[in-house]
């Protein structure tokens, strides 16, 4: 059975947000989006029971950090995070699901499927060279890598780039890859084939031609932790762990470096999403750095820039999307579907190092992902108590 969950950190912004729905809930024009997504966040609606989430490899364990704040918050209901072949209720993709992704899942789902973005995670082209700590790549250079046209640490033009420091003691640049479509590879290709296609003939497949290829990443981590002198692209969250180094890249005359969180929630920034027939919301990868200001709120995503700084950000942030089964005989899954939407999932994405969506576009999915009923209820629940006025 649902309840709703009051908690004793919500109680002040809860009753704030009450007397602004009490005065506002009956007046033109509606609440504002961030007063509506305060409002959603504190009617969080739990379900008893544990819910399988399928999750593919290069997204492995977030499912265990959500799992610690949705049971913060809903006790008795929890996550088990399966693997990318597995039958669930709730499927997290590395990129928009395809058409026979959706009609595969619909065959174990017996009704409504709901598509959306639900983070973002950084997509960099990792080394296993500590020499390379530092190094600063053009698209153009990484195209040529990813392309099989530099095959060797001591190329002039990596010497360029590393200052003028040769790396040839470090012998042959292997290129690594898993033989599937990843999410990052495809957000990498569209990105090198927007900004550097006289060197990048790849487009936005999501697989490398060249080089080495293997059937699993885990495989693929593998031979490259054996192998110095390899590269791969990888999320900037799989290169952390595995100890790698990934490139610095360049975005309109700025050395950007990887592992800076706040330019990953500048380059989110950049994200465009379209909504089909049916509601589902979807997105392609955040390219280029650049936010627009439809889709992106420097505010609410807490950034503070130095004086002068360029609001410019990581410019390749791969989107991941859940598909989940909006089925009534089993309310767990769309609730903690929900819940992912909700600042607290957002919040546990960020805590393991992706990041979370830019409040526009989190907002688009209340209606999709039905939190605006959480909404309605409140706000209707003020207009009974407030007399109308203009």
């Amino acid at each position: 059975m649902s309840r709703k969950l009051s908690t004793s950190r919500g109680i002040v912004l809860a009753s704030l947000l009450t007397l602004g729905a009490v005065a506002l809930a009956a007046c033109t024009p509606p609440l504002p989006p961030d007063v509506q997504a305060a409002l959603i966040d504190q009617h969080i609606v739990c379900e008893k029971g544990d819910t399988k989430i399928s999750v593919p490899e290069d997204l492995a364990g977030v499912a265990a950090a959500v799992n610690t704040n949705l049971g913060s918050s809903c006790a008795g209901q929890t996550i088990t995070e399966v693997g990318p072949n597995e039958a669930a209720p709730i499927k997290l993709f590395d990129q928009a699901p395809t058409p026979l992704q959706t009609e595969e899942f619909q065959k174990t789902c017996p009704a409504k499927i709901v598509v959306a973005p639900v983070f973002g995670y950084a997509v960099v082209l990792a080394f296993n060279n500590p020499d390379a700590q530092g190094l600063v790549l053009s698209n153009s250079l990484i195209a040529k890598i990813l392309s099989g046209q530099i095959t060797s640490w001591g190329d002039p033009a990596l010497t360029a780039a590393n200052g003028g420091t040769s790396l040839s003691a470090d012998g042959a640049l292997t290129v690594m890859s898993t033989t599937a479509s990843s999410g990052p590879v495809a957000a990498m290709g569209a990105y090198l084939a927007k900004t550097a296609p006289a060197d990048w003939k790849g487009g936005s497949a999501g697989t490398v031609s060249t080089g080495q290829h293997f059937p699993t990443q885990k495989a693929l981590i593998d031979a490259m932790t054996a192998k110095t002198g390899s590269a791969s692209v990888l999320t900037q969250v799989v290169s952390s762990a595995a100890n790698f180094t990934a490139a610095s890249m360049v975005v309109q005359g700025s050395d950007i470096a990887p592992d800076d969180t706040q330019l990953q929630k500048v380059g989110i920034g950049a994200i465009e999403y379209t909504t089909d027939a049916k509601g589902n919301v979807t997105a392609g990868p955040a390219l280029g750095g650049v936010p627009n200001d439809k889709n992106f709120s420097a505010s609410s995503a807490k950034i503070v820039l130095q004086q002068g700084q360029a609001m410019v950000g990581w410019p390749v942030m791969g989107i991941a999307h859940l598909m989940v089964c909006n089925n009534p005989a089993d309310p767990a899954a769309f609730a903690t579907a929900q819940f992912l939407i909700r600042q607290a999932g957002q919040g546990a994405f960020e805590a393991f190092g992706f990041t979370p969506l830019p409040e526009p576009v989190r907002y688009a999915l209340f209606t999709p992902m039905e939190l605006n009923k959480g909404l309605d209820s409140a706000a209707a629940t003020a207009k009974s108590a407030s007399p109308t006025h203009s």
